[in-house]
């Protein structure tokens, strides 16, 4: 055998070994990739029935508690997961349907538990249901509005909803509210509002909750001032608490062990964004 083809045979038996090695490697990580869509399919049913159980449970609790944000959190790990899903197998795929059509049955789960404890505790929770196609140019842009809103507002309840799917819940608010087949549609406060919202008109919407987070921004901001002062460096957020807020001024309780407690006023200058104390 002369050396010509040797070089080639040998070529040939490289070639054929880097093919054999690459065919494995990607038949293990096709079948790694199936197995970890199946083990997330089980985690998201486990997690449902967790989700659930725990809806039922908060039906029951004290409206102290109302504040407490971790049926979004559960939310929004569901959604991280369906995102997930849909990347790996598609948004046609009939799981990822399906696992579509739980996260809305959550979502529809999670509006009505907030609706019925608002009303139990007398307070109103900030909530908009948002409706969209994913052919809808519009609602891509109308997606991202309502991601950057909900960063900055995250107290806001966002509820998304995509409309194509062939699912009895959301065929119901479309009968309810009458949608026309026009998207984006949104829902705020049983109001309806078709067509893009930018941030200017979102901003106009929910202008007593933004008021009420920037008086909230103000007065943490003013406890963080206290607890900077030497004078007080050796309290807690728990031992002090707002009372009221006047004209820029923030009044604060200073519970101090001592004695029954200490009355401070701070001024917050909003042309400078500073505090300083009265």
């Amino acid at each position: 055998m002369n050396n010509e083809k040797k070089k080639y045979i040998t070529v040939f038996l490289i070639t054929l070994g880097i093919f054999i090695v690459v065919f494995v490697l990607v038949s293990s990580f096709n079948k790694q990739k199936i197995a970890n869509i199946d083990d997330l399919q089980r985690k998201i049913t486990a997690d449902l029935i967790a989700t659930e159980t725990q809806f039922e449970l908060l039906k029951t609790a004290p409206c102290s508690a109302l504040g407490n944000t971790i049926l979004s959190k559960e939310l929004g790990e569901f959604g991280r997961k369906l995102d997930f899903a849909q990347d790996a197998q598609g948004a046609d795929d009939p799981d990822v349907i399906q696992l579509k059509k739980y996260y809305s049955l959550l979502q529809v789960k999670d509006y009505l538990l907030m609706q019925e404890l608002a009303e139990k505790c007398e307070s109103d929770i900030e909530s908009l249901l948002y409706f969209y196609t994913p052919d809808c140019d519009d609602c891509r842009k109308q997606g991202y509005v309502l991601t950057e809103f909900k960063e900055t507002y995250p107290e806001l309840r966002i509820y998304s909803f995509d409309s194509s799917l062939d699912f009895s819940v959301i065929d119901t608010f479309a009968s309810l509210y009458n949608f026309k087949n026009i998207y984006p549609t949104l829902i705020v406060r049983e109001d309806i509002h078709q067509g893009f919202l930018d941030r200017k008109k979102l901003d106009e919407l929910f202008s007593k909750m933004i008021s009420e987070h920037q008086r909230k921004e103000r007065v943490d901001k003013g406890i963080e001032f206290i607890l900077d002062a030497s004078d007080y460096s050796e309290l807690t957020e728990l031992d002090i608490q707002f009372v009221s807020e006047k004209r820029e001024v923030l009044s604060y309780l200073l519970l101090i062990a001592d004695d029954e407690g200490e009355m401070i006023e701070v001024i917050f200058d909003s042309k400078i964004g500073e505090y300083k104390f009265k």
